[in-house]
């Protein structure tokens, strides 16, 4: 005689449906497959990768004199202000001013003396490694496109 409680599984597997899945163990295999890593064999330096791209101008330092660093930036090319000619507008903070292209260029214009430490329009900046400049795109409704380089 079998025992209850195998019984009571038999019965309730072959009323769930499960009958295969209690009656029947499958042994399952399992296949490996190695995984081979890559070695350092063909490993090679890439010396002249970057060569194009090294700057090889010399700077002058914060502790130099300005007459130094104005020297060591006279050997460095300006930046070009491909912007129209205008004549610089100074208006008072807090003015009002048309918004159009002559009017923002003409601030522009005044922005780059004022804010001559940012960019390298003069050959102390350019000395020390300020080199950027910036310059008008367009007038995109409300919004002035600029563009730094």
């Amino acid at each position: 005689m079998t025992n209850f409680p195998t019984v009571v599984l038999l019965l309730l597997s072959l009323l769930l449906g499960l009958s295969s899945a209690w009656t029947t163990l499958v042994p399952r295999q399992t296949s490996f497959s190695s995984l081979q890593l890559s070695d350092w064999s063909s490993f090679q330096s890439l010396d002249d990768d970057e060569d194009f791209d090294v700057d090889t101008n010399t700077y002058a330092k914060e502790e130099d004199t300005q007459e130094f660093k104005a020297q060591v930036g006279a050997s460095m090319e300006a930046p070009e202000i491909d912007d129209p000619p205008v004549d610089p507008i100074q208006v008072p903070a807090g003015s009002q001013l048309e918004l159009d292209e002559e009017t923002v260029l003409g601030v522009l214009n005044a922005c780059r003396g004022e804010l001559g430490t940012l960019f390298g329009y003069s050959a102390e900046n350019r000395g020390v490694g300020i080199t950027g400049g910036v310059d008008y795109v367009e007038l995109d409704g409300p919004c002035v496109v600029i563009r730094l380089k």
